[in-house]
This record gives C-alpha cells, structure tokens and sequence, in this order.
C-alpha cells in the first residue's frame, strides 16, 4: 500500500467489483464517500453495499453482522458473478 494507489489500480480493473463498507469505520473515513471513490474509478458491473456497522463488521459484538449480513450480501454477489 505506501506504493500503490489503490484507486489508480482500480482505473485499470473492468471485472466485477464488490464493495462493502461501513458507516461507523473510523479507520476509513469518510463513509459512504470512499466507497462511491472506489466505484467513480472502477468501470464494469460494481455493486456498493453499506452497512451499519465499523470497521471489523462488528465482530467483537458478536457474530450477527458477519452472519446476517456481510456473508449473504458476498454468496449472493458470488452467485451472481460466477
């Protein structure tokens, strides 16, 4: 990462493109705007999921965001895409 752009990379990217973020991360901030940025580079079929939770999808409250949430939305992207 001190190397890369990690936007610039994307410029050049045209395959599918999953994006999740969380609008309580304090580590990537500000949200939902980084994740829009990573879709304003990216060219090809995107999808954005935003969700209420931080950084680690709220894992140290326990295991309901990743269950719920975080591992249907990528099986469905996953079924889609493959």
């Amino acid at each position: 990462m001190p190397v890369t752009s990690p936007l610039a990379a994307m410029a050049h990217y045209d395959g599918p493109l999953l994006v999740m973020m969380g609008l309580k991360d304090a580590l990537i901030t500000p949200q939902p705007a980084i994740g829009e940025a990573w879709m304003a580079y990216h060219d090809g079929e995107e999808k954005l999921v935003v969700l209420d939770t931080d950084h680690v999808w709220s894992a140290f409250e326990g295991p309901q965001m990743i269950d719920e949430q975080v591992v249907p939305a990528i099986l469905r992207w996953f079924d889609t895409q493959l």
